[in-house]
């Protein structure tokens, strides 16, 4: 990759006419492009943001310009100055795409090729390893000071003062009210959790924090993995990133918790990462057995953080994101695992 600081452009995307301000965009980045055998390529597994890919006709395994536009309000769980800052270091390591501007409303930058994962591709014996090592990549970067404690979670209690009182819509406001907790007790459900995971001393990495499936792309022409949207990629809890994309395979649009990996898969893909953290750090010591349950537990206490996290997200998309999702039921949905999965003692699925 190539190690170019990206350049502000100070144009502003119409969500409602993308294509046009596109091109306005590209006449910077891409001055050589003929106007008119330009292609646009609309991305609809996001629901966050708004995701159109532009190339040349004919040139899309060559060449693809990808423009992000933020959803609206997104600046009040994202902090993109922070998380250009991790691009460009991720990009330095050969581990993203080079990110070429910056917008008023949004992001350009590499396309890259290849599938998302679904709930079967991603238990693939291959594909899983892959995905294993290239977590073990991103957490072995090097911070320039130390990571003392989960950042993340520390912003968990600022998305939760964002959490909104009441919606307009009358509907909405009936099923928050009889689902959702206040944003106090939400605040006094997180310090309970809080003191439980660094109770655990899990160690501290730079960690993505969002791996679910349409998060993940596999190239199958170079048999490789790579992770995409680092919106929200932070120091955190080296088991949450494990934990949180076991808990990914439910699915997001239709979820199914009878996807959570049983024990034998999640201990073996546990092995498998220790061994590939070993290789790239240079550690001697061989991979055994012995602690995999202990990391498990680690990484089955990840759960509850990683539904709380998506349930607080989604309640703040309900509010003011304009992309059509249902992000109310998500939120029901992973609120209702998390207490579940609270009484049961995090015991993992079987």
């Amino acid at each position: 990759m190539a190690d170019k600081q990206p350049i502000q452009i100070p144009i502003e995307i119409d969500e409602n006419n993308i294509n046009e301000s596109a091109l306005k965009v590209l006449e910077i980045l891409r001055p050589s492009w003929n106007k008119d055998k330009i292609k646009f390529k609309r991305f609809n597994e996001g629901i966050m943001n708004i995701l159109t890919g532009c190339y040349l006709d004919g040139k899309f395994d060559e060449d693809v310009v990808l423009i992000r536009v933020y959803g609206k309000n997104t600046e009040l769980t994202v902090d993109r100055q922070a998380e250009n800052e991790v691009i460009s270091t991720l990009s330095k390591e050969g581990l993203c795409n080079d990110l070429y501007a910056t917008l008023c409303n949004g992001t350009v930058y590499g396309f890259v090729h290849g599938v998302t994962l679904d709930q079967d591709t991603v238990k693939d014996e291959n594909i899983a390893k892959l995905i294993a090592k290239e977590m073990v990549k991103i957490h072995s970067i090097k911070p320039k000071g130390s990571y003392p404690k989960s950042v993340f979670l520390e912003k968990l209690y600022d998305w939760i003062k964002h959490v909104p009182d009441s919606f307009d819509d009358p509907e909405v406001q009936r099923r928050f009210e009889e689902h959702i907790k206040s944003t106090k007790a939400l605040s006094k459900e997180l310090d309970i959790l809080r003191q439980e995971l660094e109770s655990m001393e899990c160690p501290i990495v730079l960690c993505h924090n969002d791996l679910l499936l349409k998060n993940i792309i596999y190239n199958k022409q170079k048999d490789e993995v790579k992770f995409i949207d680092y919106e929200y990629a932070m120091p955190n809890f080296r088991a949450y990133d494990i934990g949180n994309h076991f808990c990914e395979y439910a699915g997001v649009d239709e979820i199914d918790y009878s996807h959570y990996p049983d024990k034998d898969y999640q201990l073996n893909w546990i092995r498998n990462y220790l061994t590939y953290w070993k290789e790239y750090n240079n550690e001697e010591t061989d991979v055994t057995d012995k602690d995999n349950p202990f990391i498990l537990e680690k990484v089955c206490s990840m759960y509850q953080l990683a539904h709380f996290f998506c349930g607080v997200w989604s309640l703040i998309q309900t509010k003011y994101s304009t992309i059509d999702f249902d992000y109310l039921t998500y939120s029901i949905m992973r609120f209702h695992e998390y207490f579940k999965r609270k009484d049961e003692g995090n015991t993992v699925k079987i």
